[in-house]
């Protein structure tokens, strides 16, 4: 991204298959500022092993992995609540 930082979506996937980014260095598009604070540093990064084993499980053992729902973007949650 243009701060320098690593563009992830909401289970911390970069845009290269099997490449996770966590962290202050990791951001997502919806967002307006890389969060940079230990707390949400801590919680992307649970949020990337999760998602790391959810995808080795998946891999191992054949089985499709789980659709999980995603939040709504900030400027879609913000029009619904107008």
């Amino acid at each position: 991204m243009e701060d320098g930082s690593v563009e992830v979506n909401e289970f911390q996937q970069t845009s290269v298959p099997g490449i996770w980014a966590a962290g202050d260095m990791a951001r997502r598009a919806s967002l307006p500022m890389t969060p940079a604070s230990v707390l949400s540093a801590a919680a992307s990064g649970a949020l990337a092993g999760a998602t790391i084993d959810m995808d080795l499980l998946s891999a191992d053992t054949g089985l499709p992995q789980p659709r999980l729902a995603l939040p709504a973007p900030v400027s879609e949650a913000h029009e619904a609540a107008a």
